[in-house]
């Protein structure tokens, strides 16, 4: 069972991710004469009920609100076998990125391993990067 905790995106397409330790770097053609830049962070927990999920974190870059559609995939060994959406809205500026809202994405099959680290990795998610004037009050 996968339980997105969070707002729920539609679909999602990105340009060209680089993988960065526990994370994506995107960086999207130009837009409005103005390049979009968007840091995706993750790590694994554990909750205090024993159950291991994953933190996912966007950071904004770039010098204006962007709207994020996020599609993530859940490899266990190569394998496909969980996806989850998240649709977000980043508002620029450091502050907003420190008290950035985190992601919690849990679902019965991750596990930790005594380092830490899920069983499960998080690979080539796809993004969908558009540039607004300001963020709806749903994404508040």
């Amino acid at each position: 069972m996968l339980i997105v905790l969070g707002a729920i995106a539609i679909t999602a397409a990105q340009d060209n991710p680089v993988k960065k330790k526990k994370g994506y770097e995107y960086k999207s053609n130009a837009q409005d004469n103005q390049d979009l830049y968007v840091l995706m962070r993750y790590k694994w927990k554990k909750s205090k009920e024993g159950k291991a999920y994953a933190q996912i974190k966007f950071i904004n870059k770039t010098k204006s609100a962007v709207e994020v559609d996020a599609q993530l995939f859940f490899y266990n060994e190569g394998i496909l076998e969980e996806r989850a959406e998240v649709n977000t809205c980043l508002k620029k500026g450091f502050w907003n990125n420190w008290f950035r809202p985190i992601h919690i994405i849990e679902n019965d099959k991750f596990n930790l391993n005594s380092d830490g680290e899920s069983n499960y990795s998080i690979e080539e998610p796809e993004l969908t990067l558009k540039l607004v004037d300001k963020c709806d009050k749903l994404h508040d």
